[in-house]
Formats: C-alpha cells, structure tokens, sequence
C-alpha cells in the first residue's frame, strides 16, 4: 500500500475552499451583485470553471491510473506530464477564481491560505512517494514541476 501523506494541509485547503464559497454565499445573501459583464467576474468565472475542470479530470485519471494489485506513479496521462499535482494546480485557479468574484481582504486572506496549504500538501505528498516510489519518482521529479508545469520537458537538478 502506498504511504500517505499528513491529511494537515489538506484539510487547511479544503477548509479555505470551503470559506471562500461560503464567503460568495453570503455576499448574495446580504444582497451583493456582481458587476454587469466586467474582466474580473469573466475571469474569475472562467478560472473556477478551468480548475473544477482539471481537478476533476485528473481526480478520474488517478482513480483508473493506479488501479490493480500493484500501485503505480501516474506521470504519462493528462497534466501529469508536466506537473505532479495537477489537482492542486486545479484548486489554486479554482480558489483564484472565486476570489476574483468577492475581492476585498478576507477573500484575498483565505485565497493565500489555501495556496500555501496547496503548496505544503503537494510538497508532503511528494516526501510519501518519493519513500515508496524511489527512482521512478526521481525521474518524474527531475523533469516535472511541483504545480505548476515544466514546459521544456527537461530540468537539469540543482538548477
């Protein structure tokens, strides 16, 4: 069975997740609007609809990536390629987004709370398989970003 990382930073993520929905709720509720059709609530809705896509779309590919008696590194499929945690990379744009639809100081808060847990988390997460995955993950490492993608498809390590 593959190692797990500390559930920590994930819950600290999904609670500022949670908080900036919650926060855009009760902005409607108490009869806020947003603007017409203005750059920021465009961007704002394109970003969550972007991130829930990518988080969910690779969430599916891992679920039929790593099945069968022998756990394996998914690093071929989707974003994988370029980045280890697409997922996060779909909750930090998600998380973007909302923030973009209620800005102000406590959305801008939780939005970098929840970036950081995403980055602490991702990062947790990699100590877990590099343990259990060794060189393969290694490899995957070297030529990967942590969320955000490596584009020239090669790194050389320590630079």
């Amino acid at each position: 069975m593959v190692p797990q990382a500390p559930k920590t930073w994930w819950r600290v993520k999904v609670a500022a997740g949670a908080l900036l929905i919650a926060l855009l709720v009760v902005h409607f509720v108490f009869g806020g609007q947003l603007s017409a059709l203005s750059l920021p609530r465009w961007l704002g809705q394109s970003l969550v609809l972007l991130g829930a896509g990518i988080t969910l779309f690779h969430y599916r590919l891992l679920q039929h990536g790593t099945g069968g008696p022998v756990p394996r590194l998914v690093s071929q499929g989707g974003l994988f390629r370029w980045v280890r945690h697409p997922m996060y990379l779909g909750d930090a744009l998600l998380y973007l987004g909302l923030a973009l639809l209620i800005p102000g100081f406590a959305s801008t808060i939780v939005l970098l709370t929840g970036w950081y847990a995403l980055y602490r988390q991702a990062d947790s997460e990699d100590q877990a398989m590099a343990e259990y995955f060794a060189n393969d993950f290694e490899q995957w490492k070297s030529r990967t970003g942590l969320m955000l993608p490596v584009l020239s498809g090669r790194r050389t390590v320590g630079k």
